[in-house]
């Protein structure tokens, strides 16, 4: 649960990204209304506007791109990837809680402007007024969705259960030489049943050097003479 709500905040840090490029120009331009009336410099102003719009874009990009690859780590039960989330979901919840704290708050102050410049409330007024209606609700709730989404993930990295599933698992047991090699057949039981038996002839299969009963003679030797099993065996003969 915790790596698909970092998969969550990473498409919606894309969704934002894609609102600030789309809508960048718009907001440049509304910049520049704002200060065209006064003694500063609109098209500066407008220009460091879109800089730092642009900087922060750039900033969700690669925040989405960190949350997927620790959705990804942490999944695979990596321990390094969800101390990491933590430490990046703490800095994420400071960076996010003090924007939307520091918006309620500047909209909560008295409007004050300095040098000529124009007031919040007139730059907000010149934003609402540019860009669509929908897009500051639609900021708002991306915004307060990823809070809520890496609140919980530390959270849930941080429950018992977690615990157990990050727990280094012992390595698999490899081969030990030490250990001898299973004989066959196994120590205790039967081996090979015994000349007689089903499968084995009774009859050795012949002399050393000589073929089987039955069996034509080898390459370079003569046949024996054929043996009447009625006769008696001739005596030996006195090879002096």
């Amino acid at each position: 649960m915790a790596s698909y709500l970092l998969y969550l905040v990473a498409v919606l840090e894309v969704i934002s990204a894609i609102l600030v490029f789309t809508t960048l120009g718009t907001t440049t331009d509304a910049i520049k209304d704002a200060y065209a009336d006064t003694s500063l410099n609109a098209d500066e102003a407008g220009s460091v506007i879109g800089v730092v719009y642009g900087i922060g874009a750039g900033i969700s990009l690669l925040l989405a791109a960190g949350f997927a690859v620790l959705g990804i780590f942490n999944g695979r039960g990596k321990n390094p990837s969800r101390i990491v989330t933590w430490v990046v979901g703490g800095i994420a919840l400071c960076c996010v809680g003090a924007g939307l704290g520091g918006n309620a708050l500047a909209g909560s102050l008295e409007d004050r402007s300095t040098a000529g410049a124009p007031t919040q409330t007139e730059i907000q007024n010149r934003l609402n007024d540019a860009l669509p209606s929908w897009y500051q609700p639609a900021s708002t709730t991306i915004t307060v969705i990823v809070l809520i989404a890496i609140l919980t993930t530390i959270i849930l990295l941080a429950l018992p259960a977690s615990n157990a599933y990050f727990r280094k698992q012992p390595a698999a047991q490899g081969w030990d030489p030490a250990v001898p090699y299973p004989t066959y057949p196994p120590a205790g039981q039967p081996g090979y049943p015994p000349a007689g038996q089903p499968g084995y002839p009774a009859q050795p299969y012949g002399q050393p050097g000589q073929p089987a009963p039955g069996l034509p003679p080898y390459p370079g030797q003569q046949s024996p003479p054929p043996t009447d099993p009625q006769s008696p065996p001739r005596p030996p003969t006195d090879p002096a």
